[in-house]
């Protein structure tokens, strides 16, 4: 079985009630890592690893 069809049988089984859960726990778990300020650590130390200032 290739894998977009293993993704079609795993949406093709999931409930309406299911996905909604799932998007919306993602949504809170990128709400949350954005107040904890997680995306701009994240990015800041890309950015600058990138222009070549050593790693911390």
């Amino acid at each position: 079985m290739l894998f977009g069809q293993r993704i079609q049988a795993m949406i093709a089984g999931m409930e309406l009630i299911d996905a909604i859960l799932v998007a919306g726990a993602g949504i809170v778990a990128g709400i949350v890592n954005a107040m904890a300020g997680g995306a701009l650590c994240l990015r800041s130390a890309f950015s600058m690893s990138s222009r070549g200032y050593p790693d911390w």
